[in-house]
């Protein structure tokens, strides 16, 4: 099982999509754990997903834990006294399995201070790619038809996603 550890102004800054431009910031933290919620960028949903924010909590679903909650399934962190990228590193270095670690980021100083550590990075702008990919029913109620074409995009799908 692969750990996820995304930096999330990081990746809401590195979008070009009118998506995140409009709003107010929660609202645009929101709309990200949202896709993210949706979508499952991070591929299979055995895949741990933390969403790290600078700044202390202040937003509805977390009013009882000021610097850590779960939100659709996603474990959210707010700096609460640290910065996100301390947070990132602390995180991100407390994991058993160093290569079962993927970090998303575009700051190369969190890059900097996590190389030679057996992290993987995925830069925020990868990852927005697969966020806003677009996945559509279609694909599986085509290849449940028979086709063996469908039948083998299907399962090409299911290689490239669900790793």
């Amino acid at each position: 099982m692969l750990h996820y550890v995304v930096d999330g102004y990081n990746v809401i800054k590195s979008s070009s999509n009118p998506l995140f431009e409009k709003g107010v910031l929660r609202q645009r933290r929101e709309k990200l754990l949202d896709l993210i919620a949706e979508q499952k960028p991070q591929g299979s949903p055995n895949n741990a997903v933390t969403v790290v924010f600078d700044g202390p909590a202040k937003v509805p679903f977390m009013d009882s834990i000021p610097d850590r909650e779960s939100y659709r399934g996603i474990s959210v962190v707010f700096g609460a006294g640290k910065t996100a990228d301390k947070r990132i590193c602390d995180i991100a270095q407390k994991r058993e399995k160093n290569s079962q670690t993927v970090v998303v980021t575009s700051d190369r100083g969190i890059r900097r201070l996590l190389a030679g550590k057996g992290i993987k990075f995925v830069a925020a702008e990868d990852f927005l790619r697969k966020l806003f990919a677009p996945v559509t029913k279609s694909v599986s109620a085509f290849a449940g038809n028979g086709n063996s074409e469908a039948g083998g995009m299907a399962e090409e799908f299911k290689k490239r996603w669900l790793r």
